[in-house]
């Protein structure tokens, strides 16, 4: 939860005009590190872009859109941890309580065909290796939801599942953040990869050949996976917007 140095930054973030807002990942889990940010969903009732105000990453959702989380593993995430902390017209109580379970095996689905990317000739090439090490991470991190989902124990916290796996080397490799994280480069993508394909299975290879030719290529066909490889390799910050994209893969 924000503590008193945040409460600063947490009123910049808030906008006259918002419903309310909540908290969500970890700091709604009491379940941060040192390095950790706190995530909060300001409802307000127009769109408009993230914001970070210190250690507060600020994401403004209208109703409409909470509500089209409703099925997803994003929505699931904020059913399960979000703490509300203004809610002015009792709605979003309400709305997160009417969200339906996200359905894993449609997950692993959609996971499965966005990682086809992952097997392009170029994927270690140093122009993109910066942006399929964070596609390859956000896949890994969803197939690890998913799955867990499916085990019939849902967990978001990468910590909770590094421990109930054994496998303390989970919290490095899906940091979000550069002073936790496995150094970059093609062993981490190696073994991002390693891992991804023994949750979801081996998928085809990539028939388009490159990243770029699959974004093309995908595009009408199947345009949520050719949006989250787009989105991720066009980034330039180390992690991707999970919250930005919840109904492409999530």
């Amino acid at each position: 939860m924000p503590d008193e140095s945040d409460r600063e930054n947490v009123a910049k973030a808030i906008p006259s005009d918002a419903l309310g807002w909540l908290i969500y990942g970890s700091a709604a889990r009491r379940d941060t590190s040192i390095h950790s940010d706190v995530d909060i969903i300001a409802i307000v009732p127009t769109n408009r872009k993230s914001r970070s105000f210190g250690r507060i990453n600020a994401t403004y959702y209208t109703m409409e859109k909470l509500s089209s989380s409703s099925g997803t593993i994003f929505g699931q995430h904020l059913r399960s941890d979000a703490v509300v902390m203004a809610d002015t017209q009792n709605v979003i109580e309400t709305t997160l309580g009417s969200f339906r379970a996200a359905d894993p095996e449609l997950v692993m689905h959609k996971l499965r065909r966005a990682a086809v990317a992952l097997t392009s000739s170029n994927v270690s090439h140093s122009r993109y290796l910066p942006g399929v090490v964070r596609l390859s991470r956000y896949l890994l991190r969803t197939a690890m939801y998913a799955h867990a989902i499916q085990r019939g124990a849902p967990c978001f916290s990468v910590r909770q599942l590094a421990k109930l796996h054994g496998d303390p080397g989970l919290i490095q490799l899906l940091s979000s953040h550069e002073t936790e994280q496995t150094p970059m480069g093609a062993r981490m993508l190696e073994d991002l990869l390693q891992r991804l394909f023994s949750i979801i299975g081996e998928v085809e290879v990539n028939p388009f050949g490159t990243v770029e030719g699959f974004i093309v290529g995908r595009w009408n066909s199947d345009p949520d996976s050719s949006n989250t490889v787009l989105l991720t390799i066009g980034r330039s910050s180390q992690d991707i917007p999970y919250n930005e994209i919840p109904r492409v893969v999530l």
